[in-house]
């Protein structure tokens, strides 16, 4: 039984048992690029409705995508025009929010990853389980 079976098994079932959270949280993690993600999610037992609200997790991600094209094509502004004095507190904002919104999405990140690894841990903990629990009811007979 190899490790990406158990893997999968172990996402199959925390979608099963927390649906939404579960897939909002991997949605959250920009680790999954999301044609893996669309593909997998579909192979699971999920509802389309479930489904479907748990893409709300994929906005907070391209609001920081958004924000940051939006900010790096306002500094190019800023650096072409030459005015980088008056423009020193946009600037600053940018970068700011840039960095906020970067740690926010790492803080997410690792959010996500515990909750996976924590099912994950489950799954092998119930599997190793039911395999004793099966060879003591063979010895038994």
């Amino acid at each position: 039984m190899g490790s990406k079976n158990l893997k999968f098994r172990a996402i199959e079932k925390a979608v099963k048992e927390n649906g939404v959270k579960f897939v909002v949280l991997i949605r959250l993690t920009p680790i999954f690029p999301f044609n893996l993600l669309n593909y997998l999610l579909g192979i699971i037992a999920i509802s389309a409705t479930d489904n479907m609200k748990a893409m709300l997790g994929m906005l907070p991600g391209t609001i920081v995508y958004v924000y940051l094209g939006a900010s790096l094509q306002s500094i190019a502004d800023i650096s072409s025009s030459g005015s980088w004095s008056s423009n020193i507190s946009t600037i600053v904002l940018m970068v700011v929010g840039t960095i906020l919104s970067f740690v926010g999405l790492v803080w997410v990140s690792k959010k996500a990853k515990k909750e996976i690894d924590l099912a994950l841990a489950k799954q092998k903990t119930q599997e190793e389980t039911e395999g004793k629990n099966k060879l003591q009811l063979e010895i038994s007979r």
